[in-house]
């Protein structure tokens, strides 16, 4: 197999390992992605120069949500609960980043417990 090959398998590898866990991508995935084009932050690239801030505004109580597999790791998250009013961080079982095509059931069972909780702050 000639280089590309390669790293097209092991940017197939990475996507279905981090990305999407599921054997068929759902149309409106596949499609996003078509839409987004040549960009250059796709991927590991997107993350490595993004430093958050924290915003002047007075914020809600939110939750952090990732996958188990997620491209966004544990050590990517860690600065967000300084910089946001989070009151929940919650990964789901055995999913990548976008949990919610996975298993939308823990998904939804996970946000409708957080606003059950706090959507009266």
């Amino acid at each position: 197999a000639s280089q590309t090959d390669a790293r097209l398998t092991l940017a197939q590898a990475f996507a279905q390992r981090h990305e999407c866990r599921l054997d068929q991508w759902p149309l409106a995935l596949i499609d996003a992605h078509a839409q987004a084009g040549p960009i250059s932050w796709r991927g590991m690239n997107a993350l490595g120069p993004y430093v958050a801030q924290r915003s002047a505004a007075t914020l809600p109580p939110c939750m952090l949500m990732r996958g188990q597999h997620d491209l966004c790791t544990q050590i990517c998250m860690d600065a967000w609960p300084k910089l946001l009013s989070v009151k929940r961080i919650h990964v789901l079982s055995d999913c990548s980043h976008y949990g919610m095509l996975e298993d939308e059931h823990a998904y939804g069972a996970a946000m409708v417990g957080f606003m059950k909780q706090y959507d009266a702050e």
